[in-house]
């Protein structure tokens, strides 16, 4: 039964130091904004702005006509 009581304190105080450190919705913009900046690093790394590599996914895309 002690062991019981432990997880349960151990699972309420890790969601209270989550909370403390932001919280999901925090956690959520974080990792968009790591996925936004890697991905425009990668871009940039191959000679495009991410305008013109957006431009050239749209452009393959477009049927031919």
């Amino acid at each position: 039964m002690l062991e019981w009581i432990l997880v349960g304190l151990g699972y309420a105080f890790g969601l209270l130091f989550f909370q403390l450190l932001g919280g999901i919705g925090a956690a959520g913009r974080a990792i968009e904004r790591w996925g936004r900046e890697s991905s425009v690093r990668r871009i940039e790394r191959s000679g495009l702005s991410p305008q013109s590599f957006a431009h050239s996914r749209l452009a393959r895309r477009r049927p031919a006509g």
